[in-house]
């Protein structure tokens, strides 16, 4: 284990006679100390810990002149070292010492402070002092200097964030640019591929082992997902973006079974494109053809002839009854990730509601501030059962979310879309219902009801309808807001104009609604704040649960 000395202050008491003596002490401190301990403490120091890291040591050395020479003094001053840093070291086994911290190895102490740098915890931290010159850097900037300073540790020190949240966290802040450093970086551990591009055993691999990453906020084709997906899978073997392109050709053949289907001819990458409605990288568009190619030589039930880069097989071809066996697996395989995929299509014996474009989708995002703020309770409160109940808690958030689509207060106009979802009022909602509630209640109705549903407001926010509606709105949006890192302090035009203003499609099911917003530049800072993540029952939904896709850009 090196030993390494980040200060050393040394304080030398001696006569007025023998002052030269301090010049030998500082300059035997500079040149012979660190080679004596190294000698002195090398085999005690292998067994111990790899990694140490100890705050201080108060070492204390009385020596008589004769003693103070060149040769003498190095080693006398090695020994009184050695003895203060074991007695420290026994200290912190016994747990009783705050000046000495211990990590199993270099990428274990490394993981810590990235960890800890993430939490924004790192800061001021006596241990980390070696990092100090990264404090300029962003978090993850500075997360990725140590993640690349030895690429082979990189796979180890992302699998040691891996035991908790910390590396779903790291992955959520990477910007594109960052992905693509750690997809070039770890494809050098990966032994150079056989084939090109992208194979269907790669597919039947990715879609049998892919359930060791699943469990996690990323979608199934996004490069972060494919990044956990590589750690997971304990690395070399296939690349990141092997798993990208193999993950990313599941999901479209999830979403369009017509991929799975016989074409009489090959099918160009205008036409597959034009299937998914997605702009794919090269190496998914031609696994995606080779799959057309072989789903056709199978039924023709003749001896299909499979180039070796489609199906990494030793002969160059395979045999009808080989090929139907391998498209039967790679069906059960896929069809096993339909639960993962929100987007997927209907399986072909279930019936499912339609996808509904809508301007304004990404309002869906407020209800778990909704209910973070308590009004998933209303339905309950005294005061709304003596107004209606369950019926007025769906007027009041129609009204909320028609505000933040940017409609005024007016109960002539009939609702968007989104915001029939949002307030959970179905296709058609009861708008003469809603017309006698606002028109007949009174001005002691509104502040009882603003007084539950944002305590502190003035009486002003309830003196008209339109302030009421206006002020809630404005707590909804900020709520959301506080939750969204570097936006806590923005108002509620920005928050609005940048996250809750965006296109997106939507499924209303039996038990749960499924949104997907269209690709959006901020959707990191939305997965960094957890805002996606499902919202289990949506009291004034009938309970369904609530789930976001956010695409990829």
């Amino acid at each position: 284990m090196p030993i390494t000395i980040h200060k050393l202050s040394t304080q030398c008491r001696v006569s007025l006679r023998c002052r030269p003596l301090a010049d030998v002490a500082d300059r035997l401190a500079r040149n012979r100390l660190v080679g004596e301990l190294s000698q002195l403490l090398g085999p005690a120091l292998s067994r111990q810990d790899p990694v140490i890291r100890i705050r201080r040591l108060s070492v204390k050395l009385r020596l008589g002149t004769h003693d103070f020479t060149e040769d003498l003094l190095p080693s006398a001053w090695a020994r009184a070292v050695a003895k203060s840093l074991f007695e420290a070291l026994g200290r912190s086994a016994n747990g009783s010492s705050e000046d000495v911290v211990r990590y199993p190895s270099l990428v274990h102490f490394h993981a810590a402070y990235i960890r800890d740098l993430l939490a924004g915890r790192s800061h001021g931290r006596w241990e980390y002092a070696e990092f100090e010159p990264l404090q300029s850097l962003s978090p993850v900037q500075a997360a990725m200097e140590i993640l690349l300073r030895d690429p082979r540790d990189a796979l180890p020190l992302l699998t040691a964030l891996d035991v908790d949240a910390s590396l779903d966290l790291f992955l959520a802040r990477l910007d594109e640019l960052a992905i693509e450093q750690l997809f070039i970086e770890l494809a050098r551990l990966s032994p150079p591929p056989s084939h090109a591009l992208v194979s269907l055993e790669d597919l039947l691999w990715a879609a049998g082992q892919c359930a060791l990453a699943a469990k996690n906020s990323f979608p199934l084709d996004s490069r972060q997902f494919a990044l956990r997906f590589f750690v997971r899978s304990g690395g070399p073997g296939r690349s990141p973006r092997v798993l990208f392109h193999s993950m990313l050709a599941i999901v479209c053949l999830l979403e369009c079974p017509a991929l799975l289907r016989r074409a009489d001819s090959s099918r160009s990458v205008d036409e597959i494109e034009n299937i998914t409605g997605r702009r794919l990288p090269p190496a998914v568009v031609s696994v995606l053809q080779d799959l057309n190619r072989v789903i056709r030589d199978a039924q023709r039930q003749t001896p299909a002839s499979i180039e070796r880069d489609s199906l990494q097989q030793s002969s160059p071809s395979m045999t009808g009854e080989r090929v139907t066996a391998l498209l039967t697996q790679l069906n059960s395989r896929i069809e096993s990730l339909r639960p993962l995929v929100p987007t997927a299509a209907p399986a072909a014996d279930v019936p499912q509601p339609p996808w509904i474009e809508m301007d304004h989708a990404s309002l869906l995002l407020l209800v778990a501030p909704a209910i973070r703020l308590g009004w998933g309770d209303l339905p309950n409160d005294p005061l709304v059962r003596s107004l209606g109940g369950q019926r007025i808690v769906h007027y009041l958030m129609a009204q909320i979310g028609q505000a933040i689509c940017g409609d005024n207060f007016d109960l002539r106009f009939p609702l968007d879309p989104a915001t029939q979802t949002f307030a959970g009022v179905g296709e058609e909602p009861d708008l003469v219902g809603m017309r006698v509630f606002f028109e007949s209640s009174t001005v002691s109705d509104r502040r009882a009801l603003i007084n539950q549903m944002a305590p502190g407001h003035t009486d002003d926010a309830a003196a008209t309808w339109e302030s009421f509606i206006d002020a809630l709105a404005t707590r909804l949006v900020l709520a959301f807001g506080e939750q969204v890192r570097g936006f806590r302090s923005a108002g509620r035009a920005a928050l609005v104009r940048q996250f809750l203003r965006h296109p997106g499609r939507v499924q209303v099911r039996d038990r749960s609604i499924c949104v997907m917003l269209a690709r959006q530049p901020l959707h990191a800072a939305l997965r960094i704040a957890g805002a996606d993540g499902p919202v289990p029952s949506v009291p004034w939904i009938n309970g369904r649960q609530l789930e976001f896709v956010l695409l990829e850009n």
